[in-house]
């Protein structure tokens, strides 16, 4: 499935060639900048930010995006995150809960014996 209609360069996602992409028009980034800054009373995050050179501001936040953190989590990750939860608290296509619990013991993903433990954590429940 591919969307048809031209991106909108202030951001937007599709779905091109079998790919979510995420365009956003470089040129575009001072009026993102200072759109950011009226919704927020005229600050970026408390600060009074102007673009000075888009080129090296769209790098800068091409490798903050892919910037990993200590356990290998980047922006895109928590970005993605977020809108797969968004999609399963409003009964999204293409999603769906598994009824799958874990063991309360050690985690393990089911199945489970009835006291809700794995077969491994439910035979050492029974030796104790």
């Amino acid at each position: 499935m591919t969307d048809s209609h031209t991106p909108n360069p202030n951001g937007e996602a599709v779905i091109e060639d079998g790919y979510i992409v995420i365009r956003v028009a470089v040129a575009h980034l001072p009026m993102i900048v200072q759109g950011a800054s009226d919704v927020l009373d005229g600050a970026l995050f408390g600060l009074d930010a102007k673009v000075t050179d888009a080129p090296a501001l769209a790098e800068e936040i091409r490798r903050n995006l892919n910037e990993e953190n200590e356990v290998g989590t980047t922006p895109i990750h928590k970005m993605f995150d977020a809108a797969i939860l968004e999609a399963i608290e409003q009964g999204g296509d293409g999603i769906e809960l598994s009824d799958a619990v874990e063991c309360i013991d050690c985690g393990t993903p089911g199945p489970l014996e009835e006291d809700d433990r794995c077969e491994a954590c439910h035979r050492l429940a029974q030796e104790h």
